[in-house]
């Protein structure tokens, strides 16, 4: 099981706001603004809508409401696969490997990814937080995925870069790998697996 976030594609808040604000203080009063607020949660529970993430953070802040904007519509774009990952699902699901997803995602960025990329159909199940109002750490997420498709808990192996929602994984008994980078994790994949890395 995959996440998104890090283990497909690219995902760095920091870089994504230093390229919208030019300001070093205002960058990081962005970052608590948009990523570190509650309202970030909700919309990747599919609890409130964009627009209304985008108004709420407006009124919170003196900041150029233009560039609040901008942050938030500049998400899904700064989602970019990482090619050696796409290679190393193609090549799992070419070994008949059953891979699936389970992310974190608000509604814009994964009408944009799903949208944009042909690669989501190796995959026999991708599960989207929005879509079914629960986020991870949950355990009420690992649950769904786990009865939704049938896993053996301890015959799957779950990928995440949030340690918490590794935790979250392991209490239900999946393999885990905490991923910190791209390369180690690919290696650590395949030696779990038990097969050679292609």
């Amino acid at each position: 099981i995959f996440d998104i976030g890090n283990g497909i594609c690219e995902w760095n808040p920091g870089k994504l706001t230093n390229k919208v604000i030019t300001s070093p203080g205002q960058q990081k009063e962005m970052l608590d603004l948009v990523f570190r607020h509650s309202d970030w949660h909700e919309l990747d529970k599919g609890m409130i809508t964009l627009e209304t993430a985008i108004a709420n953070a407006v009124r919170r802040s003196s900041s150029d409401p233009a560039q609040i904007e901008a942050l938030y519509r500049g998400i899904p774009a700064s989602l970019v696969p990482r090619p050696e990952i796409i290679a190393t699902i193609h090549d799992l699901a070419s070994r008949g490997f059953p891979l699936y997803v389970l992310s974190n995602m608000q509604r814009h960025a994964w009408e944009y990814l799903s949208a944009r990329y042909s690669f989501w159909t190796v995959f026999k199940g991708i599960v989207v937080s929005y879509q079914i109002n629960l986020i991870k750490p949950d355990p009420e997420i690992f649950r769904y995925i786990i009865d939704k498709y049938a896993l053996a808990p301890a015959e799957t192996l779950f990928l995440d870069d949030m340690m918490d929602n590794i935790n979250a994984a392991s209490a239900f008994g999946l393999k885990t790998i905490h991923v910190v980078n791209t390369d180690d994790y690919i290696t650590r994949l395949y030696n779990v697996i038990g097969a050679k890395r292609h």
